[in-house]
């Protein structure tokens, strides 16, 4: 690129107006002090190319975010543009002093997305719409009124530097958190983590189906065993977790307690003193967030439950008929998994479009911070696809007691859910990018880009030889988020364990599609999509609590599914079978509960860094 180092682009669509795209140019130029290049795109419209100063991205990275970095020393501080950086055995190599590719990235969009409208303005500046709510975020208005798109940049040089180095099995952690951001970084440290546990529960679970069988081995005693192998091993692989989740915290500068986090730049209200810090915040109404949460949030995700319900009754009774109807037939095997797959399809396309719904009550609902944000649309996304996906093989197992169509049910949508997401977001992308499909996709696109060029727009143009990077991003999918691989990852979790007394070789299902997804998502970030936008996130957030209640409710599941043997109900009355259930659920629920004492949730390493960073930093007046 030249002398110009563009970070963000920023693209107006053809409904954008002139007056919009002033009011823009001079939102980013003006009162966020960003530089701005112009270009035209080659079907049309106005490009943006986003950049801005070394003192300007240090003053943000300095007293806007307040980053930590390790200095000369090894101490771990806040950032400070004067500071010490210069030994390259702890200090991070950044393309602007210590600050890497992420940091810079976060930095230009903190002050793209912190500049909001004056609260005296109702409508949306040169559009005949008005404002969701006073004092909006002015990117965000325009982008939620399908206006603009914004995106951060790749930089070719580190984007092949990191993805040669990328080993499959041992992802490179520290450069795709400089890359990439700490959010992207955390999902693929836990998905090889995940992995490797996986290994181990799909040892044992072939060991088990062997044993019963091969060996004839006592089914009864052979799950006893298998229960209390698989809880010992996913509670250890849960708190090892945790441990290196804090370790990963504290190498990258994300902890810190959740009440001094910044507020995030979609973030509305109004302008108050801070009465411990002094300076002026933004504040909004807890009690105004709530209300929205129980009276529009909560009663629309009820509908969607209420809806999924409705759709798996349907599909229960498309299988009886189903049943019915081709008893007799020559394919009834294959027709009568039919309704099977049609509701596993089914489900993740309604899983899709709620996904969207869940960001959209969330936006609104205005939370403080971004770990806010994000519990509260990771929270939404799991009761309903606890709904969604689950409750139908909960039902055919407490409510049918039809365990021959539960192994069924569960192969059935654990392989559907991996074929089809593989499908998706993987070879549909790839197929797209191939010679003969990209010609057929520029025609279409060609008719339906907009043609408005805003060539009134004073700005500085970049020379086309400096712009081939630029036609690469446009070209590659949008990946806005870790949602969708996190999610998953989760309801591939309960397929495994909530059952997995039942369908032991799940596990193999799993661990098949990790090791590929291992693959596959490493060249689709670094060769099929744009850039996601890095964020600083400290763990896993409310996914780790969904984890850890789906191995609860899995000891819960598998006893009874142990109960309902026909061995146990012959020898023991009603009273005793419930008996015997609450007996051993308590024996493993306190097995959990030792292991998650036993095992520290810091490392050695980390509390003595901790300890002598407190230490420096307080005797020292480092």
């Amino acid at each position: 690129m030249g002398d110009h180092r563009i970070f963000y682009i920023l693209r107006l669509h053809e409904s954008c107006t002139q007056e919009a795209a002033e009011f823009i140019v001079k939102t980013l130029r003006d009162d966020a002090g960003l530089e701005l290049y112009r270009t035209k795109h080659k079907n049309g419209g106005l490009i943006l190319h986003i950049t801005a100063s070394d003192e300007k991205i240090w003053s943000i990275a300095e007293s806007d975010l307040k980053l930590k970095k390790k200095d000369a020393t090894g101490i771990m501080k806040d950032f400070e543009r004067f500071g010490n950086y210069d030994n390259s055995k702890h200090c991070t190599k950044g393309i602007i002093g210590p600050l890497t590719l992420s940091d810079v990235q976060r930095c230009i969009s903190y002050a793209m997305e912190s500049v909001h409208f004056d609260k005296s303005l109702t409508v949306l500046p040169g559009q005949n719409r008005s404002l969701p709510i006073k004092n909006y975020p002015v990117l965000a208005a325009y982008r939620e009124a399908n206006l603009i798109e914004s995106f951060p940049t790749h930089n070719e040089e580190l984007l092949n530097e990191l993805y040669s180095s990328w080993k499959t099995f041992k992802p490179p952690l520290n450069a795709i958190r400089n890359y990439f951001g700490e959010n992207v970084a955390l999902y693929f440290s836990f998905l090889s983590f995940y992995t490797i546990f996986l290994s181990t529960t799909s040892f044992l679970g072939v060991l088990q189906f062997i044993l019963d069988y091969l060996f004839g081995v006592d089914y009864l005693y052979s799950n006893i065993i298998f229960a209390v192998l698989n809880l010992v091993t996913v509670s250890c692989f849960l708190e090892i977790w945790k441990r290196r989740s804090n370790d990963h915290s504290y190498d990258w500068a994300s902890s810190g307690k959740l009440r001094h986090k910044k507020p995030r730049p979609e973030y509305r209200g109004v302008l108050k003193e801070n009465p411990i810090s002094g300076e002026m915040e933004i504040y909004y109404s807890s009690y105004k967030t709530f209300k929205k949460l129980m009276f529009v949030s909560i009663p629309l995700t009820s509908i969607c439950l209420l809806l999924a319900f409705i759709f798996m009754l349907i599909s229960f009774k498309a299988d009886e008929l189903f049943e019915i109807w081709f008893h007799d037939s020559e394919y009834a095997f294959i027709i009568n998994n039919v309704p099977t797959i049609l509701y596993s399809v089914l489900i993740m396309i309604f899983n899709r479009y709620y996904l969207h719904m869940a960001h959209y009550m969330t936006e609104w609902e205005n939370h403080r911070t971004q770990e806010q944000f994000e519990k509260w649309v990771v929270y939404k996304l799991i009761i309903f696809e606890s709904v969604n996906t689950f409750l139908s093989l909960f039902y055919i197992t407490f409510v049918l007691g039809d365990l021959k169509v539960l192994k069924k049910q569960v192969f059935s949508m654990l392989l559907t859910s991996q074929i089809f997401t593989q499908t998706l977001e993987t070879v549909l992308p790839i197929c797209l990018k191939l010679p003969s499909s990209k010609k057929v996709m520029n025609r279409i696109s060609t008719k339906k880009e907009d043609k408005c060029l805003h060539d009134g727009t004073e700005l500085c143009s970049l020379l086309p030889e400096e712009l081939g990077f630029v036609d690469l991003d446009f070209q590659k999918d949008p990946y806005e988020s870790t949602y969708d691989d996190l999610m998953e990852l989760w309801l591939q979790f309960g397929h495994v364990f909530f059952f997995s007394s039942l369908c032991p070789l799940a596990a193999i299902l799993a661990l098949g599609n990790n090791l590929l997804e291992l693959k596959v998502n490493s060249f689709k970030l670094c060769r099929i999509a744009r850039k996601p936008t890095p964020r600083a996130n400290r763990d896993l957030g409310a996914w780790y609590d969904a984890f850890n209640l789906t191995v609860i409710i899995s000891i819960m599941t598998n006893l009874a599914l142990l109960s309902m043997d026909p061995d146990v109900q012959y020898f023991a009355g009603t009273k005793e079978y419930i008996l015997i259930f609450v007996v051993f659920e308590h024996i493993f629920l306190a097995i959990k509960v030792l292991i998650d004492k036993a095992i520290p949730d810091v490392s050695g390493r980390v509390k003595f860094c901790l300890d002598r960073d407190e230490y420096y930093l307080r005797h020292k007046n480092l």
